[in-house]
């Protein structure tokens, strides 16, 4: 398998949607992204630009902590036990958009295959933390 190195202005294969079902919008250009360890499907990805993806991903993390203020400001006010169970939820979300920004920035495709959407896209898992220097 040839070596991927995706630079910020590279067009490549990005994690666009990381909750399993592709975007809706150019559904010709959807790559199933297989997890090697676990040898199956993870989530789906789209030919895009890294800044691209960093925006997506950037979105989904604003519109989830939006989500989770709010649930947290109802939820606490009827009980104050769940004061203490939100804020792992939010760090779940956190972790979760982490790793596809991370996913983004590596990965190796067959040789010859050029764009073709049918392909397996196997991508290498980096450390999140990594990204927030």
């Amino acid at each position: 398998m040839s070596k991927l190195t995706i630079t910020h202005s590279s067009r490549a294969i990005v994690p666009l949607y990381i909750s399993g079902r592709p975007l809706p919008i150019a559904p010709d250009r959807i790559f199933p992204i297989i997890n090697a360890a676990q040898d199956k499907i993870t989530h789906y990805a789209q030919a895009a630009s890294v800044p691209e993806a960093l925006s997506a991903s950037a979105s989904l993390l604003e519109e989830s902590t939006t989500s989770i203020a709010a649930t947290h400001s109802l939820e606490t006010s009827a009980h104050p036990s769940f004061a203490n169970f939100l804020p792992g939820a939010a760090a779940a979300i956190l972790r979760e958009v982490a790793g596809s920004l991370s996913t983004a920035l590596t990965g190796s495709i067959p040789p010859g295959t050029g764009n073709d959407p049918s392909i397996h896209v196997l991508i290498e898992k980096k450390n999140p933390s990594a990204l927030f220097f």
